[in-house]
């Protein structure tokens, strides 16, 4: 039709894209949390620590003084049931742990990447804000799950579904293991999608994940935490954009709800 193509942009303050960093705890050691949420610290990255609360129900009070480092719930039990009412108590029970801390968990992330009907049901139950399962989506923009023929208010975040343990299975050294997350930044770059990482303490490679940092730093990508992104998201998705082209001025007129928002 030879007219623009028009959308809001996929990134906060017109970013050509973001980096998220997420931690799944599970069985991690105090040793191996505390040297994982070091590296972060030092390396200034706000991480999403989903927290596996059974394997560290005698520390998790460590998880109070970890600033801009967001926690959230993963499990109590690290599994998944087929029932939903087995579920809901996992989640729970994780969730009443984190309370008597004095932790307030905004995002929840199933284990093992599992989502289904059940899950999804669970996470509006229990009224979080979001929620990032790669069983249901990966590589790809937040989006609010269709499930029972209706739009979830669970907002899914979804990731890279690679991680250091799924390289190590397959055999990568050390050193095929940084070629390959500096590939996947500069093909997340090229194709403009979020940049989203996940690790396990218990998998160590602090050093990797340095470099990882470091090479991301050094392509000026920005650091969000997932409660940023999720909460600028809503945003994006309140705020309406009305649109008017000219064809005999060939003059594109755009108009906001709200010129703050930081959507464009």
């Amino acid at each position: 039709r030879k007219i623009p193509f028009i959308h809001k942009w996929y990134f906060p303050e017109n970013r050509e894209i973001i980096f998220t960093f997420r931690v799944d705890s599970d069985q991690g050691s105090l040793t191996e949390v505390n040297d994982l949420h070091e590296l972060c610290k030092n390396h200034s990255i706000r991480t999403m620590w989903f927290i596996d609360t059974k394997s560290h129900e005698r520390w998790l009070s460590r998880f109070k003084d970890f600033g801009q480092q967001d926690v959230g719930i993963h499990c109590y039990e690290h599994m998944t049931f087929p029932a939903e009412e087995k579920n809901l108590h996992n989640i729970l029970k994780a969730l009443s742990l984190l309370n008597t801390q004095g932790l307030h968990p905004k995002g929840v992330a199933a284990p093992y990447g599992t989502w289904n009907a059940s899950i999804a049901s669970v996470f509006e139950q229990i009224g979080a804000g979001f929620s990032s399962e790669f069983g249901l989506d990966y590589d790809d923009l937040p989006f609010f799950p269709f499930v029972d023929n209706k739009f979830s208010p669970v907002l899914q975040l979804p990731i890279h579904p690679i991680c250091v343990g799924s390289m190590r299975r397959a055999g990568y050294s050390a050193e095929e293991m940084r070629k390959y997350f500096r590939q996947l930044v500069d093909t997340k770059i090229q194709q403009r999608e979020p940049l989203c990482l996940y690790h396990h303490p218990t998998h160590h490679h602090l050093d990797l994940f340095a470099d990882v940092f470091d090479y991301v730093r050094s392509k000026h990508i920005d650091n969000y935490s997932y409660a940023e992104y999720a909460s600028w998201w809503r945003t994006r998705d309140e705020t309406v954009w009305t649109h008017h082209f000219n064809r005999e001025k060939n003059e594109l007129t755009a108009h906001s709800t709200d010129l703050n928002a930081g959507v464009h």
